[in-house]
């Protein structure tokens, strides 16, 4: 599907470099490479403070195409027969005109999820969000990887409860991730004074509360930004809970939340006996030597930043740690 997609643009602007290249060697021009620069500094600046607001990635490339299709005929005149000139330049403009019609791109992210139901697709300043359906439960998935799940009691209960037990009457809850999984229904039966939520890309929130109801009324804050940035800039707020539900560090983005810069970070956020709750997913019923490598990794950096460190079984490895025992 990649491969597909961004095949035209590619080709194109890899025929368009080598074309450039020889007739400014033939006739003395600007060094191709320090157009090639140019261009890509322009376009990265073009693209990070006006594209990725207004269009989809899909819509992008066919921009793109568009674009270099529309240098090749008109500045190089190439294909050498007109005919197939102008069959090129139209080509690439109907593409790009049914790029924008609505639900051309929910057709195209359909193929990524055969088995489920393609509710809404949508591309963020953060990456793709999609929800899907299947068998009545609703998921989302940020670039193919999985960030919410509705109706997963187990989860937002094993996540809220390990550590909030560990407490008498835990009044304060930082949620980082999450917080349409049932998170905060399981949070609101502690009537804490304060419940704050992070969420890295706040469409996650915004496009899941339309679609995902919250058994609770309770009141909290929504916190539209990175969980790690917010405890950064927090100055000395604390919480009696921090819960992490941040997925698996397979990503640069994800590992940041597993680092001994953020564990650090937490200590420093957590109220005198408060609890930091943190999971990793794992095989139910055995580890893999894999599995055994990042979840030895994960003890031993919070063993570096909290002298009490508990693991805890159960639908994932959840690890509680805190100053206190």
């Amino acid at each position: 599907c990649i491969l597909l997609l961004t095949a035209p643009f590619t080709m194109l602007s890899g025929f368009l470099f080598g074309y450039v290249s020889r007739s400014a060697k033939n006739e003395k021009r600007t060094s191709p490479y320090m157009l090639d620069a140019l261009g890509s500094v322009a376009g990265g600046i073009l693209f990070a403070a006006l594209l990725v607001y207004l269009l989809n990635n899909f819509q992008v490339l066919t921009l793109l195409f568009l674009s270099a299709s529309a240098g090749i005929v008109l500045v190089y005149h190439f294909p050498l027969k007109p005919a197939l000139r102008w069959l090129l330049l139209p080509g690439a403009a109907i593409l790009f005109i049914l790029s924008l019609i609505p639900g051309v791109q929910n057709e195209l992210e359909e193929i990524r999820f055969r088995n489920e139901e393609l509710i809404i697709s949508r591309d963020t300043p953060y990456g793709n969000l999609s929800f899907t359906e299947a068998n009545e439960q609703l998921s989302g998935y940020m670039d193919g990887n999985p960030v919410i799940t509705s109706s997963d009691l187990t989860l937002a209960e094993e996540s809220v409860h390990f550590p909030a037990l560990q407490l008498h009457q835990p009044q304060s809850f930082l949620l980082l991730g999450g917080g349409l999984s049932g998170h905060i229904s399981e949070m609101a039966k502690y009537k804490p004074g304060l419940i704050h939520y992070c969420e890295a890309d706040p469409w996650i929130y915004r496009l899941g509360q339309s679609l995902i109801e919250e058994n609770s009324t309770y009141p909290f804050r929504f916190i539209p930004e990175d969980g790690r940035r917010w405890l950064m800039r927090s100055g000395e707020t604390k919480y009696d809970v921090i819960i992490s539900t941040i997925p698996n560090p397979h990503t640069l983005g994800s590992n940041r939340y597993f680092t001994l810069e953020f564990f650090r970070l937490v200590r420093k956020h957590l109220s005198p006996g408060g609890v930091f709750c943190m999971h990793l997913t794992t095989a139910d019923s055995y580890v893999n030597e894999e599995g055994l490598k990042i979840l030895g990794i994960n003890d031993r950096s919070l063993r570096e930043v909290f002298p009490e460190v508990l693991i805890v079984p159960g639908s994932s490895t959840y690890f509680l740690a805190s100053a206190y025992p």
